[in-house]
């Protein structure tokens, strides 16, 4: 059971991620014989819509703001599909119930992606343009690596993930610090963006400002 759980929450944490990378990684391992997957995890139409799916995601996750949109948009996505995916799973496992693997299968998918969401919603106040392309990168690389991990060795892909996490917070507090100092110079030149727009209320709470 307890490589189970592993399996589970290092998963999710992909799931978080990109809930489509986790559905292709899972198909094109099913279809080539490397896993079992149980269920609809192994179907070619799955995999196709994911595909599409995960080509759309890979783009508008480096362009600054657009990431943010897809990040809300999939709020209401990726917990959910991350969850049936777990559940999936658990279905066709006798040492959890599926109960127990929804459970944290959607737990660890949601707490990964708020992390996400909000460390991209942090570096797009980043006045240099790199950062996006860089973080979605390492994302994207880490979250493939958990989730082929996974299938074989649960616990180093848990470990790793439990590392991305770790990594991903201190990234937070980091960016945080970097866009105050790099908004109160910008603002000292040029003036403050307007309180009452989306932009000017995320400055707002960046800088620690009532």
């Amino acid at each position: 059971m307890a490589s189970a759980a592993a399996f589970l929450i290092a998963q999710g944490w992909a799931s978080g991620i990109s809930v489509w990378g986790v559905l292709v990684a899972t198909g094109v391992s099913h279809q080539a014989g490397w896993v079992d997957a149980p269920g609809y995890l192994g179907s070619p139409l799955v995999l196709a819509i994911s595909t599409i799916l995960l080509l759309i995601e890979l783009v508008a996750d480096k362009v600054a703001y657009l990431d943010s949109a897809s990040d809300t948009i999939q709020t209401l996505i990726r917990p959910v599909v991350g969850t049936a995916i777990a559940a999936e799973w658990g279905s066709a496992d006798d040492q959890i119930s599926t109960e127990l693997a929804a459970l944290l299968g959607g737990t660890s998918t949601t707490v990964s992606h708020i992390a996400k969401a909000g460390l991209r919603a942090v570096v797009n106040l980043s006045p240099e343009p790199f950062s996006n392309v860089v973080i979605s990168s390492a994302e994207d690389i880490t979250g493939f690596t958990v989730i082929g991990l996974a299938f074989g060795h649960p616990w180093a892909a848990l470990i790793l993930a439990l590392s991305a996490f770790g990594a991903m917070v201190i990234l937070f507090v980091v960016a945080i610090v970097v866009a105050r100092r790099a908004y109160r110079a910008l603002r000292a030149k040029q003036g403050s963006t307007p309180l009452d727009v989306p932009q000017g209320r995320m400055e707002r709470w960046v800088l620690g400002e009532p």
